[in-house]
């Protein structure tokens, strides 16, 4: 999976321990920062464009190493842009989650961590052609950061959303950040709402491993190779050699 920049040792340590829990049998879970970006994807339009060129570098850098990438936001940045640079499948929580609900559900809802990245999210669902099935996108206004380190709240947070989308005709949930997935969310709120869950770790890591042992990769009618390869490699060294934020000035 690759994720923000500038995670700790201990961070990813966790995400690694507890994302493994969610892999099937035989096989390694192996979260990696994006190695230049925002900390953090901001949870807007903005963070999400600014981490993709980052993304594409983790691809670069780690791709020969592994059999599948699961990009670390709900919100897909990226996706499409590194599917065309990709020897391997790269897969977005996001799409996934929204294409394994429809198994269980005609009509779903979504819970975000925070405001911004509600308009996002409508947009990520009309871009799939979804828009018509998903009721809404609820917030439960706190930060990925809160989510994990005050998981009582952020469980009782989401399923008061959860339940103002089932209210309006929401026959699944979909928690729509990956902080969710680091804990066992899915299955209490399914107890609590009565209804389908989806965790999007979960479904991102199911969709990479059926990818993989499927021998799917994207199609190049869908998505056509980078043509200009030399060009995006040196573009995105120039990026990496960046004066850290921390020392730019606006002389």
């Amino acid at each position: 999976m690759v994720d923000r920049t500038e995670a700790s040792e201990e961070e990813l340590e966790r995400k690694a321990r507890d994302g493994q829990a969610a892999m099937p049998s035989g096989t390694t879970f192996c979260p990696r920062p994006i190695p230049f970006g925002p900390r953090y994807y901001h949870e807007s339009a903005v963070g999400l464009a600014l981490c993709v060129p980052g993304i594409l570098a983790a691809l670069r850098r780690w791709q020969d190493d592994f059999d599948a990438v699961l990009v670390g936001c709900f919100g897909d940045p990226g996706v499409r842009a590194a599917r065309t640079v990709a020897k391997i499948p790269v897969i977005g929580a996001g799409q996934a989650s929204m294409c394994l609900v429809q198994t269980v559900a005609d009509r779903f809802g979504i819970v975000e961590i925070l405001p911004s990245a509600v308009p996002d999210l409508e947009h990520l669902t009309a871009g799939l052609r979804l828009r018509h099935k998903c009721v809404g996108v609820e917030s439960i206004g706190l930060p990925a950061s809160e989510v994990h380190s005050d998981p009582e709240a952020a469980m009782e947070r989401t399923e008061l959303a959860g339940r103002l989308l089932v209210q309006v005709g929401a026959q699944a949930i979909v928690l729509g950040c990956l902080s969710f997935g680091f804990h066992p969310f899915a299955p209490e709120l399914r107890q609590r709402l009565g209804v389908p869950v989806v965790d999007p770790l979960k479904a991102g890591i199911m969709v990479a491993h059926a990818q993989v042992l499927m021998g799917l990769h994207p199609s190049p009618l869908a998505h056509p190779a980078n043509d200009q390869p030399d060009e995006l490699d040196w573009y995105l060294d120039r990026l990496a050699e960046l004066t850290p934020r921390e020392e730019m000035s606006n002389d």
